[in-house]
């Protein structure tokens, strides 16, 4: 009951992305089921992809143990956090769209610095130096274990606003934070 009332009272918080930027790069905050992460253009490796990145639970994400009665410790006291990864291969913002919409998924696309971009992608990318703890074929993403519990107050959402903050954008407070939304702005 627990794990079906977070997204209930949870709140989705706003995203202001930068308003002045240089040397632009389009972000996009993703949604799909109880997901939230932040999708990029890869610096790293190739310019005709993007890449997602997420946080959740160990056990249950990266593991797939997802059984109705492994939801109690997941949301309740913090867990083993976990880093994901899926590649979207998409050589612009249009395809990827398309990519997006087509696997079920909802993304806002936001312009923040592209000297910022790199950086965030080289520091994840980071974690996964070693290789993939886990790959699960199904969902098409890699994961590692992250530091740092997974629980109703540090969820996915939580981390993708940290990442977003990481990129220069003010993001609304929660304190049960479910979701995230870009809401665009003309002034700082």
């Amino acid at each position: 009951m627990l794990l079906a009332a977070v997204p209930a009272i949870g709140c989705t918080s706003l995203v202001l992305p930068p308003v002045q930027v240089a040397r632009p790069a389009s972000v996009y905050v993703l949604r799909e089921a109880m997901h939230v992460g932040i999708v990029v253009p890869d610096p790293v490796h190739e310019p005709t992809r993007y890449v997602e990145y997420g946080y959740g639970d160990w056990a249950w994400y990266a593991l797939g143990q997802e059984a109705w009665w492994r939801a109690i410790p997941t949301v309740v006291w913090p867990t083993q956090g976990t880093y994901c990864r899926r590649v979207w291969a998409a050589r612009d913002g249009d395809s990827l769209a398309r990519l997006l919409a087509q696997h079920g998924c909802e993304a806002d696309v936001m312009q923040v610095e592209g000297e910022r971009v790199v950086e965030f992608a080289r520091g994840l990318e980071g974690q996964f130096q070693g290789g993939a703890e886990v790959r699960r074929e199904e969902l098409r993403m890699d994961f590692v274990k992250a530091e740092g519990g997974y629980w109703f107050l540090n969820t996915c959402a939580d981390v993708a606003a940290e990442w977003c903050e990481s990129l220069g954008c003010d993001v609304g407070w929660a304190l049960i934070r479910s979701s995230l939304r870009v809401n665009p702005r003309t002034e700082r």
